[in-house]
């Protein structure tokens, strides 16, 4: 059993990295069974998102009105998950987002 990992998932505007938007991020640090620390967080699309997102997620645009920029999101996120050993349902989508958006700040998520 692994003494410390980050459970997160991640809410998008869509099924596709290289076009949609992460709108939610949220994470636990467990360490020895025991949560540990979270990140929790709302993030500002360039969009409103549609009212089929809002269906899917429960997040609707008035929710994200006053989240902050994924410029500041992303890099905080990163910092949070450290080198954790990452966990997750459906983890390669959740995966795929967050190395994306990384990119687009000229940051690395390689785990």
């Amino acid at each position: 059993m692994l003494k410390s990992y980050l459970a997160f998932d991640v809410e998008t505007t869509g099924l596709n990295p290289e076009s949609d938007e992460i709108i939610e991020i949220g994470a636990l640090k467990v360490q020895d069974g025991k949560v540990c620390d979270r990140f929790i967080t709302f993030v500002k699309p360039s969009e409103p998102v549609s009212e089929r997102i809002t269906e899917i997620t429960g997040i609707t645009n008035e929710m994200l009105q006053d989240a902050a920029p994924k410029e500041k999101v992303i890099p905080a996120f990163l910092d949070f998950c450290g080198d954790e050993v990452l966990i997750g349902h459906n983890l390669p989508f959740d995966y795929g987002f967050v190395r994306n958006q990384a990119k687009l700040f000229g940051l690395s998520f390689e785990k």
